[in-house]
């Protein structure tokens, strides 16, 4: 299993990255940090990410600037999204980064196509739940009326019901093929309902055991998070909370969520390990 933070929460990426980390240390859990390169500015979190490293965390690709639209640049755009962060984190952390996820889970058969050819040997990008997928459409259309473009993309509704669980890709990449090894991120079977920090936190630590019996007896779970999965409205983020619901809940209690999470699976049998690891056994 891959326990798979992402790293875009601007001046409060610090303090999120401690309690992660110190989330890891004390489960005995090793994360794979999903890092926007130009992140990696910031000398305090280069340093503490190549702790990490040290103790067996995996660092991956997020891309360089987090361009929501990042499917829908040229290529050689795409492509220097990803060789400038792929070269930021080598020369601030001295390791290659083998994975990639894309910013807003969109993905494309070309920008599979540039990672291919790139070397990397997995992608963790799709998020195959059809009602994040809507809940999205809701979103980006009350945009609309209101006049506002934000820089979120739909992304296609049949990649909705891509797999869930590990395969390579084809073309298109939402289909079996024989191309880079696809992660994607856990949705419970039947409903795909999404089992992601979000969703953890909302549901709090006894409803977060429900959902997460939706996902056991896969075998790989993908459980991605998010740095606003360990922060609260009392570390600064009050006006964020009027749009982010999520935010008005405490961290104790977010922390406490992930904790029973982590500990059912365990009890049910898995092992952690980073997304780089999963990816060498996940599929032939």
């Amino acid at each position: 299993m891959g326990t798979t933070p992402s790293l875009d929460t601007g001046a409060f990426l610090g303090l999120a990255v401690s309690r992660l980390a110190a989330l890891g240390r004390a489960s005995d859990v090793p994360f794979t940090w999903f890092v926007i390169g130009r992140d990696l500015d910031d000398d305090h979190l280069a340093q503490e990410l190549g702790e990490l490293v040290l103790r067996g965390h995996e660092v991956a690709n997020h891309s360089e600037n987090h361009p929501y639209h990042l499917v829908d640049l040229p290529i050689d755009r795409m492509r220097a999204e990803i060789e400038v962060a792929a070269l930021r984190i080598r020369e601030r952390l001295g390791v290659a980064p083998r994975g990639f996820r894309a910013p807003g889970y969109a993905l494309s058969d070309a920008l599979v196509a540039v990672l291919k050819d790139a070397g990397y040997e997995y992608d963790s990008s799709l998020f195959p739940c059809p009602g994040y997928w809507l809940a999205k459409q809701l979103v980006l259309g009350a945009q609309r009326v209101r006049g506002r473009r934000g820089g979120a993309i739909s992304g296609s509704l049949r990649a909705q019901f891509a797999p869930r669980e590990p395969y390579r890709c084809g073309r298109p990449y939402f289909r079996r093929g024989h191309g880079l090894v696809e992660l994607p991120i856990a949705v419970t079977r039947r409903l795909r309902l999404p089992v992601i920090g979000t969703s953890l936190s909302f549901a709090g630590p006894e409803r977060a055991r429900w959902l997460v019996r939706g996902v056991v007896g896969d075998r790989m779970i993908v459980l991605e998070l998010h740095a606003i999965d360990v922060l609260d409205q009392s570390d600064g983020l009050s006006e964020l909370a009027r749009h982010q619901p999520d935010v008005a809940i405490p961290s104790a209690r977010k922390l406490d969520t992930l904790e029973a999470v982590i500990g059912q699976l365990r009890a049910s049998g898995y092992s952690f390990v980073t997304l780089d690891e999963a990816a060498r056994v996940a599929v032939p």
